[in-house]
């Protein structure tokens, strides 16, 4: 009797072995089950009536379908293969335009003389404001050096106040 509550409970919670289902099948079909083992008795007696069930119509296995990663590395590699060909006669079909063209104050100009003048103006305008720009900081610099002397005068000054540190010391 307590092997049985054993059994049940392991067989409840998936633990059983085969030799030990064969047991419980085997004690309820038999007919001398206890009153608290009753309640199991329908759930074994089912299955034993499926498996004296036989199938109506024929078994097929049924195989899903599954992309094999092999399978999905060559289609990506067709795909990518397929659009550089596609890229590549684009662009032999469509040769990129030579034509040497600037805009100036919206006016296309075809003069390759006349476009390189008229940059060098631009730059040397932009030149001439930044040299402008700059020229405080060359009053900065000037000061900063004039200050370098004052500098050597604070070095001597710390270099005396040690001295005299260690002159008082002693």
């Amino acid at each position: 009797m307590e092997m049985m509550n054993e059994l049940l409970e392991k067989y409840f919670r998936g633990e059983t072995s085969l030799t030990e289902e064969k047991k419980l099948k085997k004690y309820f079909s038999e007919g001398n089950v206890t009153s608290e083992h009753e309640i199991y008795r329908a759930l074994f007696e089912e299955f034993k009536q499926e498996l004296n069930e036989t199938a109506k119509a024929p078994l097929t296995k049924v195989i899903p379908v599954q992309r094999k990663i092999k399978r999905i590395w060559i289609q990506t590699f067709a795909y990518t293969a397929i659009a550089a060909t596609l890229l590549l006669l684009v662009w032999i079909q469509f040769p990129q335009t030579t034509d040497n063209f600037a805009r100036i104050d919206g006016k296309r100009i075809d003069n390759p003389e006349f476009v390189q003048r008229y940059t060098e103006k631009k730059l040397n305008k932009v030149n001439n404001v930044l040299a402008r720009s700059m020229e405080p900081m060359k009053s900065f610099n000037k000061v900063r050096q004039d200050m370098e002397p004052l500098q050597n005068v604070r070095d001597v000054r710390s270099k005396i106040n040690e001295i005299q540190n260690k002159l008082k010391i002693k």
